[in-house]
């Protein structure tokens, strides 16, 4: 359920020298899980591109259908990452391993300021 009040978009604060916006459908999930768990391990790819611009989806790892939540990056960073075909998708790991590997979300409950620190670990190599 959506209020008019809560918009479906969080500021998300990555190890890098921007912000990202992050965009749901349905943020009071979002919300509800990291109240559950405030520290998280999440999921990060980049979706088939559907956009005139890439975008990327953050679920979280435990529980991947309690959430998602999508957002672009800055645009000198996916040229870069798109700027030798072959290397694609080793950029694109770099990134997630590097500058995506931990970002904060806060959120405004009233009077308060909530944190919820994300993680991204690679997920395990399987035999």
């Amino acid at each position: 359920m959506t209020s008019r009040r809560t918009p479906g978009l969080v500021l998300a604060f990555p190890s890098a020298p921007f912000v990202l916006g992050l965009a749901s459908e349905n943020l009071h999930a979002f919300v509800g899980h990291a109240r559950r768990h405030p520290i998280h391990t999440v999921h990060l790819r980049r979706l088939p591109r559907t956009a005139s611009h890439p975008v990327w989806q953050i679920r979280p790892a435990e529980d991947p259908d309690a959430y998602a939540m999508t957002f672009s990056l800055p645009e000198q960073v996916e040229t870069w990452i798109r700027a030798q075909e072959e290397t694609v998708n080793d950029r694109a790991r770099w990134i997630k391993r590097h500058v995506l590997s931990t970002m904060t979300v806060y959120w405004l409950d009233g009077d308060h300021t909530l944190a919820f620190p994300l993680r991204y670990t690679p997920a395990a190599l399987r035999a």
